[in-house]
């Protein structure tokens, strides 16, 4: 492409020099050798300068030209020649101060390009290796804040943990029915200690009610009574708004005990004439046998009603001497038993 610079320069030396001796042409190609070749990075700036020196060179030959006109047209050939060699030294003159400018200017255009992408190069390199990147950035947080998240994290897992807790038991009581049912068991009998536990699991309340004033909400209760006896129990039993009550009678006794002699003189005195095996025992409901031999095995008293002995075998007072008996029994709750023990008799 031809720069427009160098043909405005060009046309403006052809008309100035059009009647004189000395030819445009060759002024021209001494002046365009040296003008660079037009480069693509900061060429505006460059024609422009280029443009301006060229327009003041061009002012400068034609003022010297008009006012040294006569010596032109001087049909002199001596001073033709010595007039040629001074335009073509003040050409050279002028082209070399013209290059060394455009020279000057372009090495100093390129030079800032070349420095302006360098720069922005090693600023790109700087973004990227610079620690200041957001990617690369650590950021560090103060206790306060860290406390929070955790805080609002813990909060979060924890409604978490009561909502699925919430769901399972939905889930499980609309599989299960609800039931109020409850066991009464003895954990100490001799001091009446005893112990309630209700046969439904996570129900939303329980409420004990005994009948001795007893109150309690758990679902598991230790209670000690001060005499024996028997109780109402009640317990109602609430799930999701949903409830239940159950009453049972509970019988509270101590265990059944014998508290037979161990000795006793038929017809001595009147006092302590026979014996009997359930004198001083508690809580026995009925025996069902009753047994007594001798040291030597002999069966001498054998009975299924009667818990008395009057140390006689067919209306016949045995010896003194040692005696041991048998008893089968069953106590207030039914429960079957056995005993035995060592009876000595005394005789007159």
């Amino acid at each position: 492409m031809k720069d427009n610079s160098k043909l405005n320069l060009e046309e403006l030396l052809q008309s100035k020099f059009e009647h004189h001796e000395v030819n445009a042409d060759h002024v021209w190609n001494n002046l365009a050798k040296q003008l660079p070749a037009s480069h693509n990075a900061g060429w505006s700036a460059l024609s422009k300068l280029a443009a301006v020196v060229a327009g003041v060179a061009a002012v400068s030959v034609v003022t010297f030209f008009i006012f040294n006109d006569d010596s032109f047209s001087t049909p002199v050939s001596q001073q033709n020649t010595e007039l040629q060699q001074e335009e073509n030294k003040s050409s050279t003159n002028t082209i070399e101060t013209l290059t060394k400018e455009i020279e000057h200017s372009t090495n100093n255009d390129v030079t800032n390009h070349v420095s302006e992408q360098e720069s922005r190069v090693t600023h790109s390199n700087e973004l990227e290796n610079s620690s200041f990147v957001f990617q690369e950035r650590e950021f560090q947080l103060s206790d306060e804040m860290e406390d929070l998240i955790h805080s609002n994290s813990r909060n979060i897992e924890n409604k978490q943990v009561v909502e699925n807790r919430e769901t399972i038991v939905q889930s499980s009581h609309q599989n299960v029915e609800l039931t109020a049912h409850f066991t009464c068991v003895p954990t100490n009998q001799n001091e009446l200690r005893y112990f309630l536990f209700a046969a439904q699991d996570g129900a939303d309340q329980y409420h004990w009610s005994v009948s001795n004033g007893f109150e309690s909400h758990d679902q598991a209760v230790a209670i000690q009574f001060d005499e024996e006896g028997e109780y109402e129990v009640s317990l109602m039993v609430e799930v999701l708004g949903e409830r239940k009550t159950e009453l049972q009678k509970v019988k509270v006794y101590k265990p059944a005990q014998l508290n037979a002699v161990n000795a006793f003189a038929p017809g001595f005195d009147g006092k302590n004439d026979s014996f009997d095996v359930l004198e001083g025992s508690m809580n026995i409901n009925s025996f069902s046998h009753f047994t007594i031999t001798s040291s030597t095995g002999k069966v001498v008293f054998e009975s299924t009603h009667s818990s008395v002995w009057d140390g006689k075998l067919n209306n016949e007072l045995q010896q003194p001497g040692s005696y041991f008996w048998f008893l089968e029994y069953q106590d207030k709750e039914g429960a079957r038993h056995q005993a035995k023990g060592k009876i000595q008799l005394f005789a007159e």
